[in-house]
């Protein structure tokens, strides 16, 4: 159970900015680092992209495609749960209508910007945190700049349906090689 002390630590830790970087970050680095060990480094990786490239024939390798599956859905669930208290600490509230799904969009197009920029047409961790500071950049940018608050959805979304298409190019091209 949390009480004030907690939360005001938790608050504290996750906060307002440290040397000028917002304090998430340093939570969010390590992370993405581990992530990126766990999904390129590893057996549990490898096995995760040939079940997103053929399940199928993942299966008839001997992979537990299931059991691999719900593992993956597991810890997403646990990634946005501290995502979710990241943000109720940073934010300073628990109300489920602060956000409105407004973050949804970025992180899509981040997701998808990701794909086409190390590695085009996979998923992968390091082009996705370059792709999410790519758009957290160009929409804090602009919205600095004195851009009206409708652009940042229209920005979002033209980065969105981009990242798409080009990710969808490139997997055709490397499918056809």
């Amino acid at each position: 159970m949390l009480t004030g002390g907690n939360i005001n630590a938790l608050e504290t830790s996750l906060a307002g900015n440290a040397g000028g970087i917002p304090k998430g970050v340093f939570w969010f680095l390590p992370v993405a680092l581990v992530m990126w060990y766990l999904i390129e480094q590893t057996p549990f990786g490898r096995h995760l992209r040939s079940i997103g490239s053929n399940a199928g024939a993942a299966r008839l390798l001997g992979i537990p495609t299931r059991g691999l599956t719900l593992t993956t859905f597991v810890m997403s669930g646990v990634l946005g749960g501290l995502a979710g208290i990241a943000l109720v600490a940073q934010s300073g509230s628990a109300d489920p209508s602060v956000t409105l799904g407004t973050e949804l969009l970025p992180a899509l197009a981040a997701a998808f910007l990701g794909a086409s920029a190390f590695l085009p047409g996979l998923f992968n961790v390091a082009g996705t945190v370059l792709a999410i500071f790519f758009v957290a950049f160009l929409v804090n940018g602009l919205q600095y700049l004195g851009a009206q608050p409708w652009t940042s959805p229209v920005i979002n979304g033209a980065v969105l349906v981009g990242a798409v298409t080009v990710s969808s190019l490139l997997r055709r091209e490397r499918a056809r090689r």
